[in-house]
């Protein structure tokens, strides 16, 4: 197993493993869906009468939810005396359930009663820690292998970004040596949008957007948060939200200050800015310049930008940080007739 090439070998030959080793010839693999909390089947044996990909319960629900949750491993030995087994096939009599780290559970299933002694327990508890250790080590190479690409990836976007401000501040430093005060603003400037992208490319490469840390967060206070670390001296901000939603919050802080900064930024004087709620989500709407639609497709693009002085990331990182929860992002025009971006598929608390 250790020197498996996927995850799906490492399924395949813990199956074999429970099949041909422990005797266990009705055997199955699940965990948790990406998209629903029920369990999904990842692998079964011939004998089992599912197939892989089916979603058979839910995560909360009988033993297998009750492993999950406790990582304490149940035989029963007579399902029909059980008030928590709720076998998803009436011919099952006696089942073993163990947990696989928190990556899933295992499940080995007979026709008839008290099937597994101690033997078969200790040996399946043996093969289920060894897959969760290969499942954790699969994993933390996915990760590194992401973030290698990702900071190869950025290392490219920065070194071709920097060039132009970076000329800009040369040119106007040589100018600047006769008479400085018309070429000041433009350095700062230049030095301002280099400052920016710094900022946009830490951001995607501290974050593993692999690994979410969901907690409860005030949408409300999130928003106050934002603003205020904001330098909107032109700008109103009108909050319609209190609610309270189930996310990072480390990645929603950047989802609001990246979606406010844009509508401050892109708009040339006062702007008003409106942040609410929708049923199944929120959204930044102002009553700037707006977005052409022809070109609304592509504000998510890494490296696209409307403005002369943006970084063309801070879009990308909405679009990435929002997909690590689940949700979609999405641009329109506003009712103001500015830019309005949607978040939806979120899961709100109250």
């Amino acid at each position: 197993m250790y020197g498996a090439d996927s995850i799906e070998d490492c399924y395949e030959i813990t199956i074999n493993a429970a099949v041909d080793v422990i005797g266990m010839d009705w055997c199955s693999l699940v965990a948790p869906s990406d998209e629903a909390d029920v369990f999904e089947i990842k692998a079964i044996s011939e004998a089992g009468t599912a197939e892989p990909g089916e979603r058979v319960f839910g995560v909360e629900k009988g033993v297998a939810g009750y492993v999950y949750r406790t990582k304490e491993t149940r035989c029963i030995d007579d399902v029909t005396g059980s008030d928590r087994a709720k076998p998803t096939d009436n011919t099952i009599k006696s089942a073993l359930t163990i947990a696989v780290g928190d990556w899933g559970v295992f499940h080995a299933m007979s026709a008839e009663t008290n099937t597994f002694d101690s033997r078969d327990i200790n040996w399946a508890e043996l093969l289920c820690m060894s897959l969760g250790t290969v499942l954790e080590r699969h994993q933390r190479e996915e990760r590194l292998r992401s973030q290698n690409e990702r900071i190869t990836q950025l290392a490219g976007a920065l070194s071709h970004d920097l060039r132009n401000p970076l000329q800009v501040v040369k040119a106007r430093a040589k100018l600047a040596r006769e008479d400085p005060d018309p070429h000041l603003d433009a350095i700062q400037d230049a030095t301002d949008q280099m400052e920016a992208l710094v900022d946009d490319l830490l951001a995607m490469i501290r974050s593993d957007t692999t690994n979410p840390e969901m907690e409860p967060v005030s949408l409300g206070q999130m928003i106050d948060h934002c603003w205020t670390h904001l330098d909107s001296e032109t700008a109103t901000l009108s909050e319609q939200t209190d609610r309270l939603v189930r996310a990072d919050r480390r990645f929603l802080r950047q989802i609001f200050e990246n979606l406010l900064t844009n509508a401050v930024v892109h708009s040339d004087g006062s702007v008003e800015v409106t942040v609410g709620t929708t049923a199944d989500g929120f959204f930044v709407a102002d009553d700037g310049p707006g977005i052409p639609s022809a070109k609304q497709n592509r504000v998510f693009d890494r490296g696209h930008s409307t403005a002369t002085d943006g970084t063309g990331f801070g879009l990308n990182i909405v679009q990435e940080f929002a997909a690590a929860h689940g949700w979609d992002v999405s641009v329109t025009e506003s009712k103001m007739g500015g830019a309005r971006f949607d978040v939806t598929g979120v899961e709100f608390l109250d």
